[in-house]
């Protein structure tokens, strides 16, 4: 069953369960928030990519306006809530500068595998090591989730939408993982040859070739 959604088209992804802190400029959008803030409403994201389009999205809460400027701009913290797909859209809402449209929500299958996530934290590890991020997994491993780690894995804006449609738990980490096989490799030699031309002009142990 489809319904009513206030929309906030933009080109990137955000997941269910993340903050997302945004600074808002654009008069329509200000009223967005504007009423977000004063009738508890909720609005969506949809994801908008040159190759996918506008075709799914998130719910958001709105959390707080953390800054509000004189001339009526703003800084607001918000909230992931559900994923959605999107059946139509409208440039403005009825009354409204802001857009809207139909949407229906996916249900979300959140049951996890510990195996899967081991492995992925394995390979987010080995990342971060080599572009030399710190990052602080959680204490218990099992509450990881694909969305808690989703942005720290080098996809694409693409392939975060690709992610974003996949209903089930075990699948999207899956992805991630299978992303990770393919991506990592790239990786490691970027930073051998980082390491090779750090090392040119320096003195270096050799061993014959024969």
């Amino acid at each position: 069953m489809s319904e009513s959604l206030a929309l906030f088209p933009l080109s990137l992804v955000a997941y269910p369960g993340q903050t997302l802190n945004l600074h808002v400029f654009e008069p329509r959008y200000r009223q967005l928030i504007n009423d977000c803030n004063e009738a508890s409403i909720h609005f969506g994201i949809p994801a908008f990519s040159e190759e996918n389009g506008m075709t799914v999205g998130t719910e958001m809460q709105l959390i707080r306006i953390d800054r509000l400027y004189p001339n009526g701009k703003m800084d607001i913290v918000s909230k992931g809530l559900r994923v959605f797909r999107l059946i139509g859209y409208d440039k403005e809402m009825e009354g409204k500068m802001y857009p809207g449209g139909k949407v229906e929500y996916i249900p979300l299958n959140m049951d996890s595998d510990i195996l899967m996530v081991n492995k992925l934290v394995e390979q987010l590890a080995e990342l971060f090591s080599l572009m030399n991020i710190k990052y602080n997994f959680p204490e218990d491993i099992g509450s990881i989730t694909s969305y808690l780690v989703a942005q720290k894995a080098g996809l694409s804006l693409d392939q975060e939408i690709e992610l974003l449609k996949i209903p089930s738990e075990t699948e999207r980490l899956l992805y991630l993982i299978e992303h990770l096989d393919l991506f990592l490799p790239s990786v490691r030699k970027m930073e051998s040859l980082r390491k090779k031309i750090q090392m040119n002009g320096h003195f270096r142990d050799v061993k014959g070739a024969f």
